[in-house]
């Protein structure tokens, strides 16, 4: 995982414009914002930190680890490597709650080898484990949380030139994706 980017955007989430419901869930293993979880009961002795469980294909109520990556402090490198961020293992971070039609972009390493393309539908299989949570389908599933493919993009445009070789940022691929609720 440590290799990997793991950048996502919460580009048309409803629960992040509106007011909406965000919790204060403990993860026990560091990962990346993007893991789709389950939002549990509150922890023993707290009415605030609620626990997460991983989902399963049928869940209807999915929410998302997302945590601020940008610090506009300027004077620290490590303050600048969106994507690079990693939550801690056994910290608090807010999770959201998704609806149906939300938009969520994230980058390619969400989807390990496959090369997702518009149109196509992924389910969320039963772990925490960024880079393996998705799952290609040939058709949207009876019941559960699903998400279609609606754009890909190119993350950024390299304009910065480290050397003759090598250009900054590096580019990659965002996934737009439409959540969809069934049943």
């Amino acid at each position: 995982m440590a290799n990997n980017y793991f950048r996502c955007d919460l580009s048309a989430v409803h629960e992040t414009n509106a007011g909406g419901r965000i919790h204060s869930v403990r993860i026990n293993d560091e990962m990346p914002n993007g893991v789709f979880v389950v939002i549990g009961g509150y922890e023993t002795g707290s009415t605030e930190i609620k626990t997460v469980i991983a989902p399963k294909a049928t869940d209807k109520e999915i929410a998302i680890i997302q945590k601020p990556e940008i610090n506009y402090d300027e004077r620290f490198k490590a303050d600048q490597a969106i994507g690079i961020f990693r939550n801690e293992a056994n910290s608090v971070v807010p999770a959201v709650i998704l609806s149906n039609h939300d938009g969520i972009d994230l980058s390619q390493d969400y989807f390990g080898a496959t090369v997702p393309k518009v149109g196509e539908i992924y389910t969320i299989k039963e772990n925490l484990v960024a880079g393996t949570q998705l799952e290609k389908k040939t058709n949207l599933p009876t019941s559960g949380v699903a998400l279609r493919v609606i754009g890909v993009k190119p993350s950024c445009i390299a304009n910065f030139v480290v050397d003759k070789n090598s250009r900054m940022p590096k580019p990659y691929n965002m996934v737009q994706l439409e959540v969809v609720i069934i049943g």
